[in-house]
């Protein structure tokens, strides 16, 4: 169900961020090393920089399937009087959340978490596989439009109805009724993203293995291999 719901929550993401992939980008050529990071497109505060990160879309033969290429963005280390001790990862949750779109676009998250944290690290996100304008992206509807039909007067759009604390047995029976006809949708949704032919050599590359793996690679390449991974996510 974890992956129907990711499925779900990026189908609504596809054109989430302004950095596009760039219209010769050819998935089965040498990935290139390192972000070119650049000021990002449309963001108010200047501080922010965008880039692309490419990795192997298969981990277990880095040949055999080309390569991803992730959107990743970074607010740097606010502390101008100390060091930087490193890189914090951060994953707005959904699952499938823009992590880009989050950190542009919510500044009194990202000053909070600085803060926490004694404004020392560079705070990185990016967007998981499928997500935004990363690659490889999944489509399961023709348009927009179609989307927003299949989902109209849903459940998932208008979210789970749970009165209480659940401790009565007419609430307990109305909220697993809510929660068997989400399973219901999310199935639907799962038979229809197999059927796209766009997905077919892509989908087996997204999901929760591949999104930490990716992470990992961010981490070896911002910092370094035998460095501690520092990680907020959210729920």
């Amino acid at each position: 169900m974890y992956f129907l719901l990711f499925l779900a929550r990026l189908m609504s993401l596809a054109t989430a961020d302004p950095f596009k992939l760039p219209t010769d980008f050819d998935r089965h050529a040498p990935p290139s090393h390192g972000i070119d990071w650049q000021e990002c497109p449309g963001a108010k505060d200047r501080e922010l920089r965008c880039g692309r990160f490419e990795v192997p879309m298969d981990y277990a033969n880095e040949t055999r399937a080309g390569k991803a290429s992730l959107v990743v963005i970074k607010y740097p280390a606010q502390n101008k009087e100390k060091s930087k001790l490193g890189t914090l990862f951060l994953n707005p949750g959904g699952p499938g959340k823009s992590g880009v779109k989050f950190l542009a676009e919510d500044a009194n998250s990202r000053k909070s978490i600085s803060e926490a944290t004694g404004g020392r690290y560079d705070i990185v996100s990016w967007d998981p596989r499928g997500v935004g304008e990363t690659y490889p992206r999944i489509d399961c509807f023709d348009n927009a439009k179609q989307e927003n039909d299949s989902w109209h007067d849903t459940i998932p759009r208008a979210g789970l109805e749970a009165r209480a604390l659940l401790t009565e047995n007419e609430d307990l029976k109305s909220f697993f009724e809510q929660a068997n006809e989400v399973d219901r949708l999310l199935q639907e949704l799962g038979e229809r993203c197999l059927k796209f032919e766009s997905n077919n050599d892509t989908l087996q590359y997204v999901g929760t293995v591949a999104i930490v793996k990716d992470m990992i690679a961010l981490h070896e390449y911002l910092e370094h291999p035998n460095t501690t991974l520092n990680y907020w996510g959210f729920s």
